[in-house]
């Protein structure tokens, strides 16, 4: 048995069980597997450190004053959204709905529970404030400290399937290092989503039993859609890691998608 679960296995694009194993329960603490500076080495690009410099820097010394809901105001929403997308991206994410607050954009949103939940930002009083902590990190390293720490808790505590209607699926989530490895190993070039989606599909066979089998969507389409959108696109294009050739709700409708990794994947783990 412990040679069974030390021998490569096929499914895994060359991890063992064992190693698969690790990949799954202990991704931050196996150190012979991979490894994640606390500082990195480059100034993080992306709409998630992107976003919370925005944030942070409408902070400020005074705070930032919030929506009687509790979030960003509505002004800085849209700031952001605009400096983060661009001009012809900002204009086809609002072509049908302006954005009023920041749940009207996702990225911001989840930004700033990444960083409240990192312990980078705090409510008082009705008003926004950074941390001691954030403020260390910030003079230390500025983003570069910062990104390790955003990054750990989006990859293993803030919901993945936050927001969207796809079953629970929590081995999407769980096997973020796995997804990681596939973009360090083939992600040097362009390839199609479906690249990704089948080596997911072929390392967790077991996923597809909890998709419903529909006439009108096929589980095994419901399967490869939570994936690429879950894993992909809100979790490494949104941290910074990979890019896809289409860009806002284009890619929600479309099939043939390409994606490929970025330079700061290599600076974001070993």
């Amino acid at each position: 048995m412990e040679d069974r679960n030390s021998t490569q296995h096929e499914g895994f694009d060359g991890l063992s069980p064992m190693q698969m194993h690790r990949f799954l329960t202990a991704p931050f603490d196996s150190p012979e597997l991979a490894r994640f500076p606390e500082v990195l080495d480059c100034e993080p690009r992306g709409p998630m450190p992107e976003l919370f410099r925005c944030i942070h820097d409408a902070i400020g010394e005074k705070g930032l004053k919030t929506t009687p809901k509790g979030n960003l105001p509505r002004a800085l929403s849209r700031d952001a959204a605009q400096q983060v997308m661009g001009a012809e991206l900002y204009a086809e994410f609002t072509n049908y709905a302006g954005i009023n607050s920041e749940e009207d954009y996702r990225d911001l949103f989840v930004t700033r529970n990444l960083a409240t939940m990192a312990g980078l930002l705090r409510k008082q009083h009705g008003r926004l404030f950074r941390t001691r902590k954030c403020e260390r990190l910030m003079q230390s390293g500025s983003l570069a400290a910062v990104y390790p720490g955003l990054f750990s808790v989006a990859a293993t505590k803030f919901h993945w399937g936050y927001g969207d209607r796809f079953p629970d699926l929590s081995i999407v989530q769980h096997s973020f290092l796995f997804t990681l490895r596939q973009l360090h190993r083939h992600g040097g070039e362009w390839r199609n989503t479906r690249f990704y989606e089948d080596a997911f599909s072929n390392a967790y066979p077991t996923a597809l039993e909890e998709c419903p089998d529909l006439d009108f969507y096929p589980a095994e389409k419901l399967l490869a859609g939570c994936y690429r959108v879950r894993a992909l696109e809100r979790f490494t294009v949104f941290c910074g890691l990979a890019e896809m050739d289409l860009v806002g709700k284009a890619r929600l409708m479309a099939e043939d998608l390409r994606v490929r990794r970025l330079p700061l994947l290599d600076s974001v783990v070993e």
